[in-house]
C-alpha cells in the first residue's frame, strides 16, 4: 500500500512540474531593430500560470552577438500601457555566437513569472540582437530610454509604452510550472501519511 501511495505522489509531482514555452518559433527572420536604450513588452507573449524562467532561446543576427541586451518580465499595471519591470536576465557580454542560441539561467538567477505577465527585452547601445518579422499576429509596443545609464529602466519601476507595432520576434522563455500551495499541502501530508504507516508497522 505504501508503495502505491509513493507512485501517486511522485506522479503528482511529474503533472506540477511540465515545462511550457511562452514565446514564438526561434527561426531566422527578415528584420532586425537598429534602435538602441529600447524597452519591448510583447502582450501576445502572456504567461497562463505561475512560472520559473530556466532557459531562453533567441535568433541572434550575426554581427550583433556581442551586444548588450536584457530578456525580461513585465506586468501591466492598471493605468494604459504601463507596465511594471517584474525581472531580468542581463547579458552583458551577448550570446557570444550568432543563430539560435539557448541562454540557461543558473538557478540562483532564474525568473518567477505570475500568470498575466509579459515576456520583455532590452536592447542597449548596440542596437538589436534577435530578429524579427514585421506585420505579425504580435502586439509589440515599445519605450526609448535615455542613453545615461541613470535612464534606464530598472527592475519595480514602471513604464508606459504607447509606441507599437504588430511584430513577432524570435524568443521563447522555456518555464516550469510552479507548484500550487494546495499541492504542495497535499503532498505534505502524503508524506506525514507515509510515515505514520511505517512507523505502525
Amino acid at each position: 500500500m505504501r508503495n502505491k501511495i509513493l507512485v501517486i505522489l511522485m506522479l503528482l509531482i511529474s503533472s506540477q512540474a511540465q515545462s511550457s514555452i511562452i514565446g514564438n518559433d526561434v527561426i531566422d527572420r527578415v528584420s532586425v531593430d537598429g534602435a538602441t536604450y529600447i524597452n519591448f513588452v510583447d502582450t501576445t507573449l502572456m504567461f497562463t500560470e505561475d512560472s520559473v524562467i530556466e532557459s531562453w532561446d533567441i535568433w541572434v543576427r550575426q554581427g550583433r552577438e556581442n551586444a548588450a541586451f536584457a530578456l525580461q518580465i513585465y506586468r501591466a499595471t492598471s493605468n494604459a500601457n504601463e507596465f511594471m519591470l517584474i525581472a531580468e536576465n542581463m547579458f552583458s557580454s551577448g550570446a557570444g555566437t550568432f543563430g539560435l542560441v539557448n541562454l540557461a539561467i543558473a538557478n540562483g538567477n532564474q525568473i518567477q513569472a505570475q500568470a498575466g505577465d509579459f515576456v520583455g527585452w532590452w536592447f542597449g547601445g548596440d542596437k538589436g540582437v534577435f530578429e524579427y518579422d514585421a506585420n505579425s499576429s504580435d502586439q509589440v509596443n515599445w519605450k526609448y530610454e535615455s542613453t545615461s545609464p541613470t535612464g534606464s529602466v530598472n527592475v519595480g519601476d514602471t513604464v508606459v509604452m504607447a509606441s507599437g507595432q504588430r511584430r513577432e520576434y524570435s524568443i521563447s522563455a522555456n518555464a516550469r510550472a510552479v507548484p500550487e500551495p494546495s499541492f504542495i499541502a497535499l503532498f505534505a501530508l502524503g508524506i506525514i501519511g507515509l510515515t505514520l504507516s511505517a512507523r505502525k508497522k
